[in-house]
């Protein structure tokens, strides 16, 4: 994605629009923290990947744009994300 605004995670969105998402959302649940999984890679064949497609949840929430991570939204907003390594070759070749 081009950002174009250094306040914006993605373009248009800024991390506070993103912090409002998630506080709106946390204080339907106080006391609790909440688990989102982001989408999975898929794969057409042995050897051909689809295109990458974030869920729309996770999108909404967190704007964050790679697969296999997980989000624990706390009850203020605020989130821990859990993502894979990185893998240096796969990134140059998928």
């Amino acid at each position: 994605h081009i950002v174009t605004k250094s306040e914006e995670v993605v373009r248009g969105i800024t991390r506070d629009e993103f912090k409002m998402r998630r506080s709106r959302l946390a204080e339907q649940f106080p006391n609790q923290a909440l688990v989102f999984v982001s989408a999975a890679e898929r794969k057409n064949s042995h050897d051909t990947s689809t295109k990458f497609r974030q869920d729309s949840t996770f999108n909404y929430l967190f704007g964050f744009q790679e697969p296999g991570a997980v989000a624990v939204l706390k009850q203020n907003g605020d989130f821990f994300l859990f993502c894979r390594k990185s893998d240096p070759l796969k990134e140059m070749w998928d």
